[in-house]
């Protein structure tokens, strides 16, 4: 199984593909530790013909990357061996058989509820979405207004929390709800993670998965192994004592998705994961950067709590671009001043992507105007939507969320089918979830600019979507069209790419364009030498740089970056926007 492999690969990378033992690596941007632990996946499966070895990762745009580096040998990533996310290798391989084992069904595993059919709840008058709960581990609901992303619904739901009687008949109804998805074998994530924490918990169920485990994998690599959280480290554990031998692979200062993590006493601001890797070996830190720019390099070392060093030395090591920052008191007005500072290094506005934090932040910064207001009108949700899915700049997150959101609107139309679970519905129109997304994102991309024309014009391409209503069961006689759009800026015709950091995390650019906070969350972190999520936030930013990066800095934080680039003898220039 598998093929030669690439023999191209550095000293430092080998040291994670030849690793005999269960071992933690910790690898700077630009290191090439995907080539390393591709690498190392291609020769673990041929030497372990009858057992398999598992890739995971946290995104599937991170196991889309594995796949099609193994494009050469696909048999590399079926059975016995597995490439996917933590998430799915939990679903499939823990929680899967024993769900099976002790309820007798095979359970229908939901990412969330957000878009689940069925899971409208009405008590006392009021309407909610089961997705604006939350629920413990025996089903008690409890209100969420904030998770609710319609404005004025969610100030009327924040009043009726105050109504107690009220608000508790609607928790009641979603309980209820719950209970019936929980029945059907829906599992969403956080559930799947619980039911996994109660399966390891029984000595029974533990051992059953034990053998499952130790007779399927010989070895588990884990890419992006900062990511982890307490329930992740929960299931390493259990791997080491099944007898799998593990290989964690990651950079603790890229450790920005804090939103997963499940920690009750941690209060140091350190990732989970380092508090697993004591018991693992943990060889010399891969720190040679074949991505950036010394410059960029010597900016990235500032800005990591842990010391180490990023060393450039890949095709970019003789590039002398200084960091180049830019002042600003304006987002809206930055796009013409970015594409003057690539015009001075010779640089296309192609070469650029522009990240921020926020996603609203970054668009405007790269001149894409920026995010609609919320609007109580279903056909401008609808249109706001398309407008989303016709974007092709806006990261693949985003984009899938408005296909979500949009399928959800366009089934709202139908009262009669609103109530059903989403296999009934499915059933009664005779198509998979994959046929059913493709449709609605046909309908989408086959649509005039909706922000182009008039709300007419918008309704007047979906009455005359005949053969999709019939086929997706939706109805145009729901939407009503207003006179005209809210007022939006129109995006400049300079517009640059853009992203927000987590999205862009693990890509690169030839120029990354990073507006700093307003704020002094990070770049405070960053003067005192605390760890953070917020610091890590801009030192992932700033490591997606190849050539040239622009650090987009705003008056009220400008001093206290000029102060650490000069500290760091980091080779840049200043101007004001």
């Amino acid at each position: 199984m598998g093929t030669a492999g690439d023999k191209s690969l550095s000293n430092e990378q080998l040291r994670i593909v030849e690793v005999k033992e269960s071992a933690w690596f910790e690898a700077c941007p630009g290191a090439g530790k995907t080539r390393a632990i591709v690498e190392r996946f291609r020769r673990r499966s041929a030497d372990e013909p009858r057992l398999g070895v598992a890739l995971v990762s946290f995104t599937n745009a991170a196991t889309d990357v594995v796949k099609q580096r193994c494009a050469d040998s696909p048999e590399l990533w079926e059975a016995p061996n597995f490439v996917g996310t933590i998430d799915t290798f939990v679903n499939r391989f823990i929680v899967a058989p024993s769900y099976k084992f002790r309820v007798g069904k095979v359970p229908a595993f939901r990412a969330n509820l957000d878009h689940e059919p069925g899971s409208n709840v009405t008590a006392a008058g009021e309407r909610a979405e089961l997705a604006w709960f939350d629920f413990d581990e025996y089903g008690k609901a409890e209100l969420k207004p904030g998770k609710c992303d319609d404005v004025k619904r969610s100030k009327a739901l924040w009043r009726l929390k105050k109504q107690r009687p009220k608000c508790r008949a609607l928790e009641r109804a979603a309980e209820a709800a719950w209970s019936e998805l929980s029945r059907q074998g829906v599992v969403t994530a956080g559930e799947s993670r619980r039911r996994m924490s109660e399966y390891l918990a029984d000595e029974e169920t533990r051992g059953i998965l034990a053998e499952i485990v130790r007779y399927r994998f010989a070895e588990v690599i884990v890419d992006e192994a900062q990511d982890s959280d307490a329930s992740d480290i929960e299931l390493f554990i259990f791997l080491r004592e099944c007898g799998v031998r593990l290989v964690l692979v990651g950079d603790p200062d890229q450790s920005i998705f804090e939103f997963r993590a499940r920690k009750k006493d941690a209060t140091d601001g350190q990732p989970e994961v380092l508090r697993f890797t004591p018991q693992l070996e943990s060889p010399e830190p891969l720190n040679d950067n074949w991505r950036s720019s010394p410059a960029i390099c010597a900016i990235s070392g500032s800005l990591r709590h842990s010391g180490q060093v990023n060393r450039a030395i890949g095709p970019n090591l003789n590039c002398d671009f200084p960091i180049h920052l830019l002042q600003y008191s304006d987002e809206a007005n930055l796009a013409p001043t970015i594409i003057g500072v690539l015009e001075q290094y010779q640089l296309d506005p192609s070469d650029v992507v522009v990240l921020a934090h926020w996603g609203e932040v970054a668009m405007r910064a790269a001149g894409a105007g920026e995010k609609k207001k919320p609007s109580t009108s279903a056909l401008f949700r609808v249109a706001t939507n398309i407008n989303e899915l016709q974007d092709l700049n806006r990261p693949g997150r985003e984009r899938r969320r408005a296909l979500g959101d949009l399928t959800k609107l366009l089934r709202n139309t139908n009262r009669e089918t609103r109530g059903w679970t989403w296999e009934e519905y499915l059933d009664s129109i005779r198509m998979s979830r994959s046929e059913m997304d493709y449709r609605v994102l046909d309908l989408a991309m086959r649509a005039p600019k909706p922000f182009a024309g008039t709300p007419s014009d918008l309704l007047k391409y979906l009455d005359g979507c005949r053969e999709s209503q019939a086929a997706i069961g939706w109805s145009s006689a729901r939407l009503v069209a207003d006179v005209k759009w809210p007022e939006m800026p129109t995006p400049s015709a300079d517009a640059l790419k853009y992203s927000t950091v987590h999205s862009y995390k693990g890509r690169e650019s030839t120029a990354v364009a990073l507006v700093l906070p307003r704020n002094s969350a990070g770049i405070e972190d960053w003067v005192n030498g605390s760890q953070s999520p917020n610091r890590r936030m801009l030192y992932v930013g700033v490591t997606r740089a190849q050539r040239l990066l622009i650090l987009v800095t705003h008056a009220d934080v400008s001093e206290a970056v000029v102060r650490m680039l000069g500290d760091a003898d980091v080779n840049f220039v200043q101007q004001a926007q």
